[in-house]
């Protein structure tokens, strides 16, 4: 049995998580994160819960309650997880888990939140369960006949195993772009995902009310995981608006929860979702630099136009952005263009590793373990981003092409 501590200093909770595996003797460890932490980076530093013998037990001492995950590592290593989210409480949770295929199996049972919880899930679920597997279905029919991606997708990916790194960059941003202009799909595939569109916003709103009507820590996670999905644009293939958000949080939940570790959180997204936009003004963060020191944003690019670069070294369409950067940066360094970069990261000496081998020419930084939440703050899901930014700090372009960004620079740096 093993045991974890949160790290806010108010009264504890003690939480039991119990678990049996059934028909999985491949599985031998899970990664306990919370909700709002991201899987994908998050795994490196996250606790690790053993199993033998097809079960588990482990002591969560927690300040707050809050909502967690549990994802089988196999899972996470195969690059395709099934997260089984739980709330922290005083007492036991009991887990029945089952093979990703059976995943609808599952079984969580415990106290009131957890109550709470499922039986919201139970509930809606039995209404659009029959809606998303018909829809599941017709995606499958549609992949086996070749009539899902449009001609224009299919010949990128036929290019794409013989390309080099650069032409794979080349072509990867061809495919962003058709996504954008959602030219992506067939007629036929467009309608499918307009319709999982219209059965998912259904389920959030079912989710949407029951935060409205009862205001718990469940209601609360609801509230900021779609203020969540509002200031990462990027993270969902359909846009949602942080206003019933942000006006449900100041009408109930700033003020019944102030101390709970939630509100900081909403308070970025806020920030995030009114800042990071066209026009908006960039957020100033602190990060160290090769040397351990720690070097703030605005000190670094007051006066000049600047690119903020958000990259890791386990990014490659990052890297090779950053490569296409380079001659931009050295023909434009002199006459008040700079780049600071910013690499997500949870072991150091990937990122030097990384940097030994690109020899990015500009100051470069570090976000270790997500410290900063710098990439919340800027509404990053993933691994890259960049953000060009002016003289007096407004921001002319989220995510410009190399060739986007030089075009700005020779219009603006006569």
């Amino acid at each position: 049995m093993g045991m974890a501590a949160c790290s806010f200093n108010s009264k504890k909770i003690q939480c039991t998580l119990k678990g049996e595996v059934i028909d999985r003797p491949y599985s031998d460890t899970l990664i306990l994160l919370k909700f709002t932490e991201r899987s994908y980076f998050m795994t490196e530093t996250a606790v690790r819960i053993p199993i033998h013998d097809g079960r588990f037990e482990y002591v969560l001492n927690c300040s707050h309650e809050e909502k967690y995950k549990l994802i089988f590592l196999d899972e996470y290593q195969n690059a395709s997880w099934h997260p089984v989210y739980f709330f922290s409480e005083k007492g036991e949770v009991n887990f029945t888990l089952y093979p990703r295929e059976d995943a609808e199996k599952n079984r969580i049972e415990g106290p009131a939140l957890n109550t709470e919880y499922y039986t919201l899930e139970k509930k809606t679920m039995e209404i659009l369960s029959p809606r998303f597997e018909a829809l599941d279905a017709e995606v499958e029919r549609l992949m086996r006949e070749g009539k899902y991606n449009s001609a224009e997708v299919e010949k990128i990916y036929e290019k794409i195993d013989a390309a080099t790194d650069d032409e794979r960059f080349d072509l990867y941003e061809e495919l962003n772009k058709l996504r954008e202009e959602k030219k992506d799909l067939t007629p036929e595939a467009r309608a499918v995902t307009e319709e999982y569109e219209r059965a998912l916003r259904q389920y959030l709103d079912m989710k949407w009310q029951h935060a409205k009507e009862y205001p718990t820590i469940v209601g609360y996670s609801i509230v900021v995981e779609a203020a969540w999905f509002a200031a990462h644009p990027s993270s969902t293939w359909f846009s949602t608006d942080i206003t019933p958000a942000v006006e449900l949080y100041n009408a109930v939940y700033a003020a019944k929860y102030p101390k709970h570790p939630y509100t900081e959180q909403m308070k970025i997204f806020i920030n995030s979702a009114e800042s990071i936009k066209v026009g908006g003004r960039y957020i100033d963060f602190e990060a160290p630099d090769l040397q351990g020191n720690n070097v703030k944003l605005s000190e670094q690019i007051q006066g000049k136009m600047a690119l903020i670069f958000l990259w890791a070294s386990w990014c490659g369409p990052c890297r090779r952005y950053g490569e296409k950067l380079i001659p931009v940066y050295e023909s434009y360094k002199d006459k008040g263009f700079t780049v600071l970069g910013v690499a997500r990261e949870s072991k150091i000496d990937s990122w030097k590793a990384a940097l030994e081998n690109e020899k990015y020419p500009w100051l470069n930084l570090i976000e270790l373990n997500d410290k900063a939440q710098i990439w919340t703050k800027y509404g990053v899901s993933g691994a890259g981003g960049e953000f060009l930014i002016d003289e007096n700090g407004v921001i002319l372009a989220i995510s410009p092409t190399v060739e986007e960004l030089e075009k700005i620079l020779q219009e603006k740096l006569k």
